[in-house]
């Protein structure tokens, strides 16, 4: 799973029970997701199939500016050292390949709408580099500016043949900021989370619980003009605990990840990255890769 960044940063493990329903709708939305996606519609439609895929205008005669209206990034990645992250909801197999996409439409220049879609491969089948093994995706609309944004998202994650999943959804506030420090910058943010319709979303790695809130800890630290640090902290509740004040403070979860990126040029980007899915408050296994990927932003 992977919060809202376009750079796709940490990648919980959660899980679900078994859904027999294979059609394609089904598989990519459940409930209040197909309620998002009207939403996202809305938001612009009557401008969506007007827009081109990049557009920068500027008018030295006139304060407007049209800014683009599209964005994305496609990513491609390997597990090259990995003996605990799983391939599948389920905690299956292990990931060999990571291939993921993301969609944001601006309206505006406030209002967004985006689609994140990420999938494995198993390194313990035979195709272990093409055969996915694992599908998620993520909506989201909300509202942003230079210091806040909110949203509502829906997540689900999926095997492909859908007989396992988890999915949720939430409400979100987030608060950002940068400074620069001497010809570097570091930019930030923190999220707070609230899992308003959740099920199937599980509060640790090994699947257990039900996750009530998620905390997000982020940051990038750009130097050199060609390098960036970044590190993505992910912490959840678990919505079981006996208190109310437990289950929005008793931390289940971390999930932390580290990654180092070098651009290659104004859209792309290669990376080394460190991930490790832990559980808090009790004694479990953890969650570990090490991975390289490419990005490229369109």
């Amino acid at each position: 799973m992977f919060p809202y960044d376009i750079g796709f940063p940490s990648l919980s493990k959660k899980s679900n029970a078994s859904y027999q329903k294979k059609n394609i709708v089904e598989f990519l939305f459940h409930k209040s997701s197909k309620i998002i996606f009207i939403l996202f519609m809305l938001l612009g439609a009557e401008n969506l199939f007007a827009i081109t895929k990049s557009i920068v205008k500027t008018d030295t005669d006139s304060d407007e500016v049209s800014t683009k209206s599209i964005e994305g990034e496609i990513l491609i990645g390997n597990f090259f050292s990995n003996s605990s992250y799983t391939a599948t909801p389920a905690n299956e197999g292990l990931v060999e390949n990571r291939y993921a996409v993301s969609l944001t439409y601006h309206p505006s220049e406030h209002w967004f709408g985006s689609i994140d879609m990420n999938s494995f491969t198993d390194k313990t089948k035979k195709d272990r580099y093409t055969q996915l093994s694992e599908f998620d995706r993520v909506l989201r609309v909300g509202y942003t500016d230079n210091e806040w944004e909110c949203y509502i998202e829906d997540e689900k994650d999926a095997t492909l043949d859908n007989s396992f999943y988890q999915a949720y959804t939430a409400l979100a506030v987030k608060r950002k900021g940068s400074v620069n420090i001497g010809e570097q910058s570091l930019s930030a943010s923190l999220t707070a989370e609230k899992l308003i319709q959740n099920e199937t979303y599980y509060a640790r790695p090994d699947n257990t619980g039900l996750a009530n809130m998620r905390y997000i800890l982020h940051w990038d630290y750009d130097f050199g003009n060609k390098w960036v640090l970044s590190n993505d902290n992910n912490f959840f509740t678990d919505q079981n605990k006996k208190t109310a004040l437990d289950k929005f403070t008793e931390l289940s979860e971390f999930d932390c990840l580290i990654q180092i990126s070098y651009k290659i040029n104004n859209r792309m980007k290669i990376s080394l990255a460190r991930e490790t899915d832990m559980s808090l408050d009790q004694v479990t296994p953890s969650q570990t890769y090490w991975g390289t990927f490419l990005s490229m932003g369109f």
